[in-house]
């Protein structure tokens, strides 16, 4: 990744890391690493712009059209896995 350290936004590591770099922080059409160089345990993705991240610090969820507040409140990652392997659609609706 040194090398094609140009296409990547690596502005969110921490300042002692190899990789880290501000030169492009913020540009758009660079690679962002959402969980700022944690490895990743568990990743679901029910369709583009709908998914769940877990790291062992963290968890990133995202649902286009959904409320910040539910999504931080009311939506787990497991309910996005229970929406991958058991249901068709309904992830948000389910929490009403």
């Amino acid at each position: 990744m040194q090398k094609d350290l140009h296409f990547f936004d690596t502005s969110d590591y921490p300042q002692t890391h190899p990789l880290y770099c501000e030169i492009n922080k913020k540009v758009l059409g660079k690679m962002k690493d959402e969980l700022s160089s944690s490895l990743a345990l568990e990743f679901v993705g029910l369709k583009p712009k709908m998914y769940s991240l877990k790291s062992a610090e963290m968890e990133k969820k995202t649902a286009k059209g959904v409320s910040k507040i539910i999504i931080q409140q009311q939506i787990r990652h497991t309910d996005y896995k229970e929406t991958l392997l058991y249901r068709r659609r309904g992830l948000a609706k389910a929490k009403k």
